[in-house]
Protein backbone atom coordinates (compact mmCIF):
# COMPACT_ATOMS: atom_id res chain seq x y z
CA UNK A 1 0.00 0.00 0.00
CA UNK A 2 2.84 2.47 1.11
CA UNK A 3 4.16 2.34 -1.96
CA UNK A 4 1.57 1.51 -4.77
CA UNK A 5 0.09 5.16 -3.31
CA UNK A 6 3.37 7.00 -2.79
CA UNK A 7 3.76 6.28 -6.73
CA UNK A 8 0.16 7.37 -7.32
CA UNK A 9 1.14 10.58 -5.41
CA UNK A 10 4.19 10.95 -8.33
CA UNK A 11 1.92 10.22 -10.71
CA UNK A 12 -0.76 12.37 -10.26
CA UNK A 13 1.96 15.36 -9.16
CA UNK A 14 3.55 14.79 -12.50
CA UNK A 15 -0.33 14.76 -14.16
CA UNK A 16 -1.09 18.17 -12.38
CA UNK A 17 2.20 19.85 -14.02
CA UNK A 18 0.40 21.39 -16.92
CA UNK A 19 -2.15 23.42 -14.08
CA UNK A 20 1.29 24.80 -12.43
CA UNK A 21 0.57 28.35 -14.10
CA UNK A 22 -2.97 27.91 -13.18
CA UNK A 23 -2.07 27.08 -9.57
CA UNK A 24 0.37 29.45 -8.90
CA UNK A 25 -2.35 32.62 -10.02
CA UNK A 26 -5.03 31.39 -7.58
CA UNK A 27 -3.32 29.64 -4.73
CA UNK A 28 -1.15 32.13 -2.92
CA UNK A 29 0.58 31.01 0.46
CA UNK A 30 1.00 32.67 3.47
CA UNK A 31 4.09 32.53 5.59
CA UNK A 32 5.17 29.30 7.70
CA UNK A 33 3.25 29.06 11.06
CA UNK A 34 5.05 26.90 13.34
CA UNK A 35 4.18 24.43 15.92
CA UNK A 36 4.69 26.82 19.70
CA UNK A 37 4.22 24.09 21.92
CA UNK A 38 4.58 20.50 22.39
CA UNK A 39 3.51 17.59 24.92
CA UNK A 40 3.81 13.80 24.54
CA UNK A 41 2.75 10.90 26.56
CA UNK A 42 3.84 7.14 26.81
CA UNK A 43 1.30 4.42 27.54
CA UNK A 44 2.17 2.21 30.56
CA UNK A 45 2.89 -0.80 28.62
CA UNK A 46 5.71 0.60 26.52
CA UNK A 47 7.88 0.11 29.11
CA UNK A 48 11.45 0.97 27.16
CA UNK A 49 9.77 3.79 24.60
CA UNK A 50 11.25 7.18 25.28
CA UNK A 51 11.08 10.82 23.80
CA UNK A 52 14.30 12.62 24.15
CA UNK A 53 14.45 16.25 23.46
CA UNK A 54 10.45 16.76 22.45
CA UNK A 55 10.84 20.61 22.60
CA UNK A 56 13.25 20.40 19.53
CA UNK A 57 9.77 19.96 17.34
CA UNK A 58 8.72 23.33 18.18
CA UNK A 59 9.54 26.40 16.58
CA UNK A 60 10.89 27.08 13.61
CA UNK A 61 14.29 25.69 13.97
CA UNK A 62 14.62 22.93 11.15
CA UNK A 63 17.64 21.55 12.06
CA UNK A 64 17.70 20.06 15.41
CA UNK A 65 15.19 17.64 16.10
CA UNK A 66 12.88 15.48 18.56
CA UNK A 67 14.20 11.70 18.99
CA UNK A 68 11.13 9.08 19.35
CA UNK A 69 12.34 5.14 20.55
CA UNK A 70 9.95 2.14 20.58
CA UNK A 71 11.13 -1.06 21.69
CA UNK A 72 9.92 -4.33 19.58
CA UNK A 73 6.89 -6.58 21.61
CA UNK A 74 5.93 -3.62 23.06
CA UNK A 75 2.33 -4.31 21.95
CA UNK A 76 -0.01 -2.38 23.01
CA UNK A 77 2.20 0.41 23.86
CA UNK A 78 2.44 3.70 21.76
CA UNK A 79 3.45 7.07 22.15
CA UNK A 80 1.53 10.24 21.45
CA UNK A 81 3.08 13.73 20.61
CA UNK A 82 0.49 16.60 20.54
CA UNK A 83 1.95 19.74 18.27
CA UNK A 84 -0.21 22.83 18.91
CA UNK A 85 -0.47 25.88 16.67
CA UNK A 86 -1.14 29.39 17.83
CA UNK A 87 -4.72 29.18 16.81
CA UNK A 88 -7.45 27.45 14.96
CA UNK A 89 -7.43 27.44 11.35
CA UNK A 90 -9.06 25.95 8.58
CA UNK A 91 -8.17 24.68 4.64
CA UNK A 92 -4.62 24.16 5.22
CA UNK A 93 -1.43 22.43 4.64
CA UNK A 94 0.29 20.94 6.76
CA UNK A 95 4.27 19.72 6.33
CA UNK A 96 6.18 17.44 9.10
CA UNK A 97 9.71 17.57 8.44
CA UNK A 98 10.20 13.57 9.59
CA UNK A 99 13.21 11.06 9.41
CA UNK A 100 12.87 6.86 9.85
CA UNK A 101 14.92 4.07 9.02
CA UNK A 102 14.50 3.19 5.52
CA UNK A 103 15.15 -0.82 6.44
CA UNK A 104 11.76 -0.45 8.20
CA UNK A 105 8.42 0.67 7.11
CA UNK A 106 6.41 3.38 8.38
CA UNK A 107 3.88 1.09 9.62
CA UNK A 108 2.27 1.50 12.86
CA UNK A 109 3.14 5.92 12.54
CA UNK A 110 -0.42 7.62 12.38
CA UNK A 111 -0.98 11.52 12.06
CA UNK A 112 -4.20 13.14 13.11
CA UNK A 113 -5.58 16.74 13.55
CA UNK A 114 -7.23 18.05 16.74
CA UNK A 115 -9.77 21.55 17.46
CA UNK A 116 -8.97 21.58 20.94
CA UNK A 117 -9.07 17.58 22.40
CA UNK A 118 -11.84 16.78 20.04
CA UNK A 119 -10.84 14.68 17.36
CA UNK A 120 -11.24 15.70 13.52
CA UNK A 121 -11.21 11.66 13.14
CA UNK A 122 -9.17 12.21 10.19
CA UNK A 123 -6.22 9.93 10.80
CA UNK A 124 -3.85 9.03 8.41
CA UNK A 125 -0.82 6.27 7.75
CA UNK A 126 2.21 8.23 7.40
CA UNK A 127 3.35 5.87 5.08
CA UNK A 128 0.31 7.02 2.55
CA UNK A 129 2.01 10.94 2.85
CA UNK A 130 5.77 10.77 3.34
CA UNK A 131 7.65 12.27 0.54
CA UNK A 132 10.91 11.52 0.50
CA UNK A 133 14.11 13.54 0.05
CA UNK A 134 15.79 11.72 -2.93
CA UNK A 135 19.01 13.08 -2.16
CA UNK A 136 21.36 10.59 -1.24
CA UNK A 137 22.87 12.29 1.84
CA UNK A 138 19.49 12.34 3.31
CA UNK A 139 18.25 8.39 2.68
CA UNK A 140 14.95 8.17 5.10
CA UNK A 141 14.25 11.83 5.74
CA UNK A 142 11.76 13.87 3.81
CA UNK A 143 8.37 15.64 4.91
CA UNK A 144 5.30 14.20 6.05
CA UNK A 145 2.51 16.73 3.98
CA UNK A 146 -1.40 16.43 4.13
CA UNK A 147 -4.14 19.02 3.53
CA UNK A 148 -7.08 19.22 5.63
CA UNK A 149 -10.62 21.66 5.35
CA UNK A 150 -11.75 21.30 8.76
CA UNK A 151 -11.24 23.50 12.08
CA UNK A 152 -7.86 22.59 14.46
CA UNK A 153 -5.45 23.99 16.42
CA UNK A 154 -3.21 20.64 16.90
CA UNK A 155 -1.67 17.43 15.33
CA UNK A 156 -1.15 14.13 16.96
CA UNK A 157 1.39 11.87 15.67
CA UNK A 158 1.20 8.46 17.39
CA UNK A 159 3.76 5.75 17.42
CA UNK A 160 2.75 2.25 17.81
CA UNK A 161 5.74 -0.57 18.27
CA UNK A 162 6.91 -2.99 15.70
CA UNK A 163 7.15 -6.90 15.75
CA UNK A 164 11.19 -7.59 14.94
CA UNK A 165 13.26 -4.68 16.46
CA UNK A 166 13.68 -1.07 17.92
CA UNK A 167 12.06 1.52 16.17
CA UNK A 168 13.96 5.23 16.23
CA UNK A 169 11.90 8.22 14.17
CA UNK A 170 13.00 11.72 13.76
CA UNK A 171 10.84 14.88 13.92
CA UNK A 172 12.36 17.86 13.25
CA UNK A 173 9.22 20.45 12.96
CA UNK A 174 6.16 21.05 12.36
CA UNK A 175 4.01 24.28 10.13
CA UNK A 176 1.40 25.26 8.62
CA UNK A 177 1.13 26.82 5.00
CA UNK A 178 -2.16 29.07 5.49
CA UNK A 179 -4.68 29.68 2.43
CA UNK A 180 -6.20 33.10 1.37
CA UNK A 181 -9.97 33.22 1.40
CA UNK A 182 -11.51 31.16 -0.68
CA UNK A 183 -12.93 33.48 -3.49
CA UNK A 184 -15.21 30.94 -5.71
CA UNK A 185 -15.35 31.78 -9.45
CA UNK A 186 -18.52 32.54 -10.83
CA UNK A 187 -18.55 29.28 -12.97
CA UNK A 188 -18.31 27.35 -10.22
CA UNK A 189 -21.63 28.41 -8.36
CA UNK A 190 -25.03 28.30 -8.86
CA UNK A 191 -26.94 29.59 -11.59
CA UNK A 192 -29.84 31.82 -10.63
CA UNK A 193 -32.82 31.77 -12.73
CA UNK A 194 -32.80 34.82 -15.15
CA UNK A 195 -36.09 35.16 -16.17
CA UNK A 196 -39.68 33.96 -15.15
CA UNK A 197 -43.41 34.15 -17.08
CA UNK A 198 -46.92 33.04 -15.25
CA UNK A 199 -49.85 32.22 -15.86
CA UNK A 200 -53.44 31.27 -14.52
CA UNK A 201 -56.11 28.85 -15.39
CA UNK A 202 -59.51 28.19 -14.45
CA UNK A 203 -62.27 30.80 -13.32
CA UNK A 204 -60.75 32.91 -10.77
CA UNK A 205 -60.87 36.52 -10.35
CA UNK A 206 -58.59 36.53 -7.30
CA UNK A 207 -55.97 34.17 -8.70
CA UNK A 208 -52.50 35.45 -8.64
CA UNK A 209 -48.85 35.65 -8.77
CA UNK A 210 -47.96 39.22 -7.18
CA UNK A 211 -44.42 40.31 -7.67
CA UNK A 212 -43.32 37.72 -10.15
CA UNK A 213 -40.10 39.30 -10.47
CA UNK A 214 -38.61 38.81 -6.76
CA UNK A 215 -38.03 34.69 -8.21
CA UNK A 216 -35.78 36.05 -10.08
CA UNK A 217 -32.04 36.51 -9.81
CA UNK A 218 -29.71 35.86 -6.61
CA UNK A 219 -32.04 37.71 -3.98
CA UNK A 220 -33.17 34.62 -1.49
CA UNK A 221 -35.32 37.19 0.73
CA UNK A 222 -37.86 38.27 -0.97
CA UNK A 223 -40.42 36.37 -2.71
CA UNK A 224 -43.07 36.09 -5.39
CA UNK A 225 -46.40 34.79 -3.94
CA UNK A 226 -48.74 32.27 -5.35
CA UNK A 227 -52.17 32.81 -4.61
CA UNK A 228 -55.44 30.70 -5.01
CA UNK A 229 -58.66 31.64 -3.15
CA UNK A 230 -59.73 28.96 -0.96
CA UNK A 231 -62.64 27.25 -3.01
CA UNK A 232 -61.45 28.18 -6.65
CA UNK A 233 -61.28 25.32 -9.08
CA UNK A 234 -58.43 26.75 -11.05
CA UNK A 235 -54.65 26.54 -10.96
CA UNK A 236 -51.80 28.97 -11.15
CA UNK A 237 -48.21 28.32 -12.39
CA UNK A 238 -44.81 30.50 -12.51
CA UNK A 239 -42.21 29.30 -15.54
CA UNK A 240 -38.85 29.75 -14.24
CA UNK A 241 -36.17 30.24 -17.18
CA UNK A 242 -32.50 30.09 -17.02
CA UNK A 243 -29.88 31.32 -19.27
CA UNK A 244 -29.03 28.35 -20.73
CA UNK A 245 -30.08 24.37 -21.90
CA UNK A 246 -28.37 21.94 -19.01
CA UNK A 247 -28.74 18.36 -18.73
CA UNK A 248 -27.64 16.77 -15.14
CA UNK A 249 -27.38 19.18 -12.82
CA UNK A 250 -29.46 19.93 -9.85
CA UNK A 251 -32.50 22.22 -9.64
CA UNK A 252 -33.12 23.95 -6.06
CA UNK A 253 -36.27 26.26 -5.45
CA UNK A 254 -36.40 28.28 -2.32
CA UNK A 255 -40.59 28.24 -1.05
CA UNK A 256 -42.29 29.37 2.09
CA UNK A 257 -45.53 29.92 3.49
CA UNK A 258 -46.78 32.36 6.03
CA UNK A 259 -48.11 29.11 8.32
CA UNK A 260 -46.08 27.25 10.31
CA UNK A 261 -45.16 23.55 9.75
CA UNK A 262 -44.47 23.71 6.10
CA UNK A 263 -45.09 20.04 5.36
CA UNK A 264 -45.93 17.95 1.90
CA UNK A 265 -49.20 17.81 3.65
CA UNK A 266 -49.88 21.39 2.98
CA UNK A 267 -48.14 21.04 0.37
CA UNK A 268 -50.23 18.35 -1.47
CA UNK A 269 -51.67 19.94 -4.64
CA UNK A 270 -47.90 21.64 -5.82
CA UNK A 271 -45.87 20.28 -8.23
CA UNK A 272 -42.86 20.93 -10.45
CA UNK A 273 -42.18 20.08 -14.28
CA UNK A 274 -38.46 20.80 -16.55
CA UNK A 275 -38.94 21.96 -20.02
CA UNK A 276 -36.55 22.49 -22.57
CA UNK A 277 -38.26 25.49 -24.45
CA UNK A 278 -41.69 24.66 -24.25
CA UNK A 279 -41.57 21.21 -24.72
CA UNK A 280 -42.04 19.15 -21.77
CA UNK A 281 -39.66 16.23 -20.45
CA UNK A 282 -42.16 14.70 -18.66
CA UNK A 283 -41.18 14.65 -15.63
CA UNK A 284 -44.05 15.74 -13.57
CA UNK A 285 -43.56 15.40 -9.43
CA UNK A 286 -46.53 16.29 -6.94
CA UNK A 287 -43.85 17.96 -4.16
CA UNK A 288 -42.85 14.82 -1.79
CA UNK A 289 -40.82 13.77 1.29
CA UNK A 290 -38.28 12.90 -1.11
CA UNK A 291 -37.64 16.39 -2.87
CA UNK A 292 -39.10 18.38 0.12
CA UNK A 293 -36.35 19.62 2.41
CA UNK A 294 -37.64 21.89 5.56
CA UNK A 295 -35.93 24.55 6.61
CA UNK A 296 -33.38 23.51 9.41
CA UNK A 297 -34.11 26.90 11.88
CA UNK A 298 -36.92 28.10 10.14
CA UNK A 299 -40.23 25.87 9.37
CA UNK A 300 -41.76 27.95 7.16
CA UNK A 301 -39.15 27.64 4.72
CA UNK A 302 -38.08 24.78 2.63
CA UNK A 303 -36.38 23.94 -0.53
CA UNK A 304 -37.51 21.67 -3.47
CA UNK A 305 -34.45 19.71 -4.60
CA UNK A 306 -34.77 17.95 -8.04
CA UNK A 307 -32.32 16.59 -10.05
CA UNK A 308 -32.17 16.23 -13.93
CA UNK A 309 -30.65 14.01 -16.59
CA UNK A 310 -32.67 15.28 -19.92
CA UNK A 311 -31.47 18.68 -21.62
CA UNK A 312 -33.61 21.53 -19.82
CA UNK A 313 -33.83 25.27 -19.36
CA UNK A 314 -37.26 26.21 -17.59
CA UNK A 315 -38.80 24.87 -14.46
CA UNK A 316 -42.30 24.81 -13.66
CA UNK A 317 -44.08 25.42 -10.82
CA UNK A 318 -47.26 24.85 -10.45
CA UNK A 319 -50.04 25.68 -7.66
CA UNK A 320 -53.39 24.14 -7.92
CA UNK A 321 -56.88 24.38 -6.03
CA UNK A 322 -56.35 20.97 -4.04
CA UNK A 323 -53.67 22.91 -2.25
CA UNK A 324 -54.55 24.17 1.63
CA UNK A 325 -52.59 27.65 1.84
CA UNK A 326 -54.38 30.36 3.25
CA UNK A 327 -51.42 32.70 2.80
CA UNK A 328 -50.36 31.62 -0.63
CA UNK A 329 -47.12 29.60 -1.32
CA UNK A 330 -43.90 31.59 -1.42
CA UNK A 331 -40.89 31.02 -4.30
CA UNK A 332 -37.89 32.98 -2.83
CA UNK A 333 -35.80 32.04 -5.73
CA UNK A 334 -34.67 29.21 -8.13
CA UNK A 335 -30.82 28.16 -8.71
CA UNK A 336 -29.09 24.99 -10.84
CA UNK A 337 -26.16 23.54 -9.32
CA UNK A 338 -24.10 21.77 -12.05
CA UNK A 339 -23.36 18.06 -12.22
CA UNK A 340 -20.41 16.43 -13.69
CA UNK A 341 -19.88 12.60 -13.84
CA UNK A 342 -17.06 11.08 -14.07
CA UNK A 343 -16.11 10.38 -17.69
CA UNK A 344 -12.82 7.90 -17.87
CA UNK A 345 -11.03 5.56 -15.54
CA UNK A 346 -8.29 3.36 -14.97
CA UNK A 347 -7.68 0.31 -13.08
CA UNK A 348 -4.53 -1.85 -11.47
CA UNK A 349 -4.39 -5.08 -10.64
CA UNK A 350 -0.43 -5.83 -9.48
CA UNK A 351 0.95 -9.46 -10.10
CA UNK A 352 0.51 -11.45 -7.14
CA UNK A 353 -2.38 -9.00 -5.51
CA UNK A 354 -4.62 -11.93 -5.24
CA UNK A 355 -7.83 -9.32 -6.01
CA UNK A 356 -9.85 -8.44 -8.65
CA UNK A 357 -12.25 -5.95 -10.69
CA UNK A 358 -15.77 -6.23 -12.27
CA UNK A 359 -17.06 -4.22 -14.63
CA UNK A 360 -15.01 -1.04 -13.95
CA UNK A 361 -16.55 1.20 -16.50
CA UNK A 362 -19.91 1.01 -14.87
CA UNK A 363 -18.34 3.99 -12.55
CA UNK A 364 -18.26 6.09 -15.21
CA UNK A 365 -21.46 8.42 -16.12
CA UNK A 366 -24.32 9.12 -14.98
CA UNK A 367 -25.66 5.62 -14.42
CA UNK A 368 -26.12 5.60 -10.57
CA UNK A 369 -27.35 2.22 -10.39
CA UNK A 370 -24.86 -0.16 -12.03
CA UNK A 371 -21.09 -0.30 -9.98
CA UNK A 372 -17.89 -1.64 -10.65
CA UNK A 373 -16.73 -4.02 -7.91
CA UNK A 374 -13.77 -4.17 -6.24
CA UNK A 375 -12.24 -7.35 -4.64
CA UNK A 376 -9.49 -7.60 -2.12
CA UNK A 377 -8.57 -10.92 -1.26
CA UNK A 378 -6.73 -12.16 1.39
CA UNK A 379 -2.83 -10.96 1.02
CA UNK A 380 0.14 -10.39 3.01
CA UNK A 381 1.60 -8.00 0.91
CA UNK A 382 0.54 -4.45 1.77
CA UNK A 383 2.13 -3.28 -1.45
CA UNK A 384 -0.29 -5.08 -4.32
CA UNK A 385 -4.01 -3.88 -3.74
CA UNK A 386 -6.28 -3.44 -6.38
CA UNK A 387 -7.31 -0.01 -7.10
CA UNK A 388 -9.20 2.08 -9.38
CA UNK A 389 -8.95 5.81 -10.25
CA UNK A 390 -11.86 7.98 -11.76
CA UNK A 391 -11.12 10.99 -14.26
CA UNK A 392 -13.26 13.93 -14.76
CA UNK A 393 -13.55 16.01 -18.20
CA UNK A 394 -11.47 18.96 -16.92
CA UNK A 395 -9.91 20.96 -14.02
CA UNK A 396 -12.27 22.04 -11.29
CA UNK A 397 -11.26 23.61 -8.42
CA UNK A 398 -13.77 24.79 -5.48
CA UNK A 399 -16.89 21.79 -6.17
CA UNK A 400 -18.85 19.10 -4.08
CA UNK A 401 -17.60 15.80 -4.81
CA UNK A 402 -19.91 13.50 -4.37
CA UNK A 403 -19.17 9.56 -4.54
CA UNK A 404 -21.92 7.00 -4.37
CA UNK A 405 -20.60 3.36 -2.99
CA UNK A 406 -22.01 0.10 -1.13
CA UNK A 407 -20.32 -3.21 -0.01
CA UNK A 408 -22.40 -6.35 -0.73
CA UNK A 409 -21.17 -8.37 2.78
CA UNK A 410 -21.01 -5.28 5.08
CA UNK A 411 -21.85 -2.10 6.52
CA UNK A 412 -20.57 0.94 4.38
CA UNK A 413 -19.46 2.51 7.24
CA UNK A 414 -16.64 -0.17 8.13
CA UNK A 415 -15.79 -0.39 4.40
CA UNK A 416 -15.43 3.34 4.32
CA UNK A 417 -13.42 3.82 7.74
CA UNK A 418 -11.40 0.49 7.48
CA UNK A 419 -11.10 -1.45 4.01
CA UNK A 420 -9.90 1.12 1.28
CA UNK A 421 -8.38 4.44 0.73
CA UNK A 422 -10.02 7.51 -1.02
CA UNK A 423 -7.89 9.84 -2.16
CA UNK A 424 -8.30 13.31 -4.17
CA UNK A 425 -4.70 14.69 -5.33
CA UNK A 426 -4.96 18.51 -5.11
CA UNK A 427 -1.64 20.95 -5.91
CA UNK A 428 -0.99 20.67 -2.42
CA UNK A 429 -0.45 16.65 -2.34
CA UNK A 430 -2.77 14.22 -1.60
CA UNK A 431 -6.50 14.86 0.70
CA UNK A 432 -7.26 11.61 2.54
CA UNK A 433 -11.26 11.81 2.65
CA UNK A 434 -11.97 10.39 5.99
CA UNK A 435 -15.31 11.89 6.57
CA UNK A 436 -18.46 13.33 4.95
CA UNK A 437 -20.05 9.29 4.94
CA UNK A 438 -23.85 9.68 4.84
CA UNK A 439 -25.06 6.14 5.08
CA UNK A 440 -28.50 5.35 3.24
CA UNK A 441 -31.44 5.27 6.16
CA UNK A 442 -32.74 2.60 4.13
CA UNK A 443 -29.86 -0.11 3.39
CA UNK A 444 -26.89 0.36 6.03
CA UNK A 445 -24.54 -1.19 3.33
CA UNK A 446 -25.26 1.59 0.60
CA UNK A 447 -23.83 5.05 1.04
CA UNK A 448 -22.29 8.44 -0.37
CA UNK A 449 -19.45 10.79 0.73
CA UNK A 450 -19.66 14.30 0.28
CA UNK A 451 -16.49 16.18 0.57
CA UNK A 452 -15.37 20.17 -0.68
CA UNK A 453 -12.88 20.56 -2.69
CA UNK A 454 -10.40 23.59 -2.86
CA UNK A 455 -7.81 22.79 -5.13
CA UNK A 456 -7.38 22.18 -8.57
CA UNK A 457 -8.01 18.20 -9.26
CA UNK A 458 -8.76 16.01 -12.16
CA UNK A 459 -9.49 12.83 -10.17
CA UNK A 460 -10.26 10.69 -7.65
CA UNK A 461 -8.49 7.13 -6.52
CA UNK A 462 -9.58 3.92 -4.69
CA UNK A 463 -7.05 1.47 -3.02
CA UNK A 464 -8.12 -1.29 -1.37
CA UNK A 465 -6.19 -2.10 2.23
CA UNK A 466 -4.15 -5.16 2.45
CA UNK A 467 -6.40 -7.92 4.42
CA UNK A 468 -5.24 -10.73 6.24
CA UNK A 469 -8.45 -12.27 7.49
CA UNK A 470 -11.19 -12.01 5.18
CA UNK A 471 -11.95 -11.07 1.72
CA UNK A 472 -12.88 -7.19 1.47
CA UNK A 473 -15.22 -6.14 -1.61
CA UNK A 474 -16.46 -2.22 -2.19
CA UNK A 475 -18.60 -1.39 -5.07
CA UNK A 476 -18.10 2.36 -6.76
CA UNK A 477 -21.57 3.36 -8.46
CA UNK A 478 -20.22 6.82 -9.42
CA UNK A 479 -18.45 10.16 -8.89
CA UNK A 480 -20.02 13.78 -9.80
CA UNK A 481 -18.87 17.16 -8.65
CA UNK A 482 -21.21 19.29 -8.07
CA UNK A 483 -20.77 23.47 -8.24
CA UNK A 484 -20.82 25.40 -5.04
CA UNK A 485 -23.59 26.82 -3.57
CA UNK A 486 -22.47 30.44 -2.06
CA UNK A 487 -24.88 32.41 -1.62
CA UNK A 488 -25.00 35.91 -2.87
CA UNK A 489 -24.62 39.03 -0.71
CA UNK A 490 -27.64 40.72 -1.34
CA UNK A 491 -28.77 43.21 1.43
CA UNK A 492 -32.24 44.24 1.53
CA UNK A 493 -35.34 44.97 4.59
CA UNK A 494 -35.18 41.52 6.06
CA UNK A 495 -31.97 39.65 7.84
CA UNK A 496 -29.19 38.08 5.19
CA UNK A 497 -30.38 34.38 4.94
CA UNK A 498 -27.81 32.19 6.85
CA UNK A 499 -27.29 28.27 5.87
CA UNK A 500 -27.69 25.68 8.28
CA UNK A 501 -24.16 24.15 9.15
CA UNK A 502 -23.87 20.74 7.94
CA UNK A 503 -24.91 17.88 10.53
CA UNK A 504 -21.97 16.40 11.73
CA UNK A 505 -21.33 13.79 14.92
CA UNK A 506 -18.21 14.14 17.53
CA UNK A 507 -17.02 12.42 20.25
CA UNK A 508 -14.60 12.21 22.66
CA UNK A 509 -12.10 10.65 24.48
CA UNK A 510 -10.86 9.25 21.35
CA UNK A 511 -9.40 6.70 21.86
CA UNK A 512 -11.29 5.66 25.11
CA UNK A 513 -10.99 3.57 28.09
CA UNK A 514 -14.45 2.82 28.29
CA UNK A 515 -17.12 6.25 28.34
CA UNK A 516 -17.62 8.43 25.62
CA UNK A 517 -19.39 11.61 25.38
CA UNK A 518 -21.66 12.78 22.14
CA UNK A 519 -21.23 15.66 20.77
CA UNK A 520 -22.02 17.24 17.27
CA UNK A 521 -25.15 19.40 15.83
CA UNK A 522 -27.62 16.68 15.35
CA UNK A 523 -30.69 16.05 16.92
CA UNK A 524 -30.36 13.22 19.84
CA UNK A 525 -33.69 13.77 20.22
CA UNK A 526 -35.64 9.84 20.51
CA UNK A 527 -32.15 8.90 18.53
CA UNK A 528 -30.98 5.13 18.57
CA UNK A 529 -27.33 4.20 19.54
CA UNK A 530 -25.58 1.50 18.41
CA UNK A 531 -22.17 -0.07 17.82
CA UNK A 532 -20.57 -2.75 15.67
CA UNK A 533 -17.13 -3.98 15.80
CA UNK A 534 -14.95 -4.67 12.66
CA UNK A 535 -17.55 -7.74 11.24
CA UNK A 536 -20.28 -5.88 11.06
CA UNK A 537 -22.04 -7.49 14.24
CA UNK A 538 -23.88 -5.67 16.36
CA UNK A 539 -22.43 -5.44 19.40
CA UNK A 540 -24.01 -2.42 21.74
CA UNK A 541 -27.88 -1.01 21.29
CA UNK A 542 -29.24 1.67 23.37
CA UNK A 543 -31.83 4.37 23.37
CA UNK A 544 -30.48 8.15 23.51
CA UNK A 545 -30.69 8.89 27.10
CA UNK A 546 -27.80 11.29 27.87
CA UNK A 547 -24.42 12.81 25.82
CA UNK A 548 -22.12 10.43 27.71
CA UNK A 549 -22.49 6.66 27.64
CA UNK A 550 -20.31 4.33 29.53
CA UNK A 551 -19.49 1.16 26.72
CA UNK A 552 -19.93 -2.36 27.98
CA UNK A 553 -17.63 -3.93 30.44
CA UNK A 554 -17.86 -6.89 28.24
CA UNK A 555 -16.18 -5.43 25.53
CA UNK A 556 -12.71 -5.60 24.32
CA UNK A 557 -10.05 -3.28 23.39
CA UNK A 558 -10.51 -2.16 19.77
CA UNK A 559 -11.91 -0.46 16.84
CA UNK A 560 -15.89 0.12 16.85
CA UNK A 561 -18.51 1.85 14.85
CA UNK A 562 -20.18 4.27 17.12
CA UNK A 563 -23.98 5.05 15.16
CA UNK A 564 -26.45 7.70 16.03
CA UNK A 565 -29.81 7.15 14.37
CA UNK A 566 -31.83 10.15 14.55
CA UNK A 567 -35.89 10.07 14.92
CA UNK A 568 -35.46 11.09 11.47
CA UNK A 569 -33.73 7.32 10.35
CA UNK A 570 -30.94 9.91 9.40
CA UNK A 571 -27.63 7.82 10.60
CA UNK A 572 -24.64 9.61 11.27
CA UNK A 573 -21.12 7.42 12.25
CA UNK A 574 -17.97 7.20 14.04
CA UNK A 575 -15.17 5.38 14.27
CA UNK A 576 -14.10 4.79 18.10
CA UNK A 577 -11.18 3.03 19.60
CA UNK A 578 -11.67 1.15 22.73
CA UNK A 579 -8.64 0.36 24.95
CA UNK A 580 -8.97 -1.69 27.91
Amino acid sequence: MKNYLLAVGILRKAMLLPLLVFITNTLVYAQKVYASSQTYQISESCDECFVKNPENAVGPDENNYALISLKMLDLGGKIEQTLIFPSVTTNNKVVIGFKFNIFFSLDGVFVETFNGNISNNDSIAVGNIFIQDISLNNIGKGTIEFSTNKPYDRIVLRYEPGLYTQRNYILYYAYQIEKPPISIPASEQQVYVSSQSSQTSGICVLCSVQNAENAVGPDENNYALMNIPLGALASVEQRLSFPLVKTNSKVVIGIGTNQVGLSVQLLGGVSVETFNGNVSNNDFKIVNNEILKIGATDSTKGRIEITTTKPYDRVVLKLSSAVGLNGGLRVYYAYQLDRVYASSETHKLPQGCNCSIQNPQNAVGPNEINFSKLIQNINENAETVASQSLRFPGVKTYTKLVIGISSDSKPIAQVFNNEVNIVVFGASGPTYLSGGLKTDPQNPNKGTIEFITSEPYTSVDFAMKQTLYATHDLNIHYAYQENVYNPAAVTSGNAMKTVPAEKVLTLFPNPTRGQVTLQGNIDFTDADIFINNTFGKEVFRSKFRAKTIDLPATLPGGVYMLSVQTKDKETYTHKIILTR
